[in-house]
């Protein structure tokens, strides 16, 4: 997980310096021949948890609120595994 957060502090850095450059929201890019694939997730917000009359709802689905992303950032189109995260850092 270190290793992610890393590539993504790593990402995020690179757009402040050119953000000209920058992927847009749902482009899927790589740093590198040996990176993994990210795609870029918009600033935004959502509603996070569950209203009390939903059907099926746990005790911990609650209660729901809105959640506001700042600023675009980047995820792994895929699980990293250990080794594969070194290769963007």
């Amino acid at each position: 997980m270190r290793c992610l957060q890393s590539l993504a502090l790593a990402v995020a850095l690179a757009w402040a310096a050119s953000p000209a450059a920058a992927p847009g929201a749902g482009e899927v890019f790589r740093d590198c021949a040996e990176c993994p694939e990210m795609v870029v997730v918009p600033a935004g917000s959502y509603r996070m948890g569950s209203p009390p009359e939903e059907a099926g709802r746990d005790g911990d689905d609650g209660p729901a609120r809105r959640v506001a992303v700042a600023r675009p950032f980047a995820v792994g189109v895929y699980e990293v595994r250990f080794g594969e995260g070194d290769a963007g850092v």
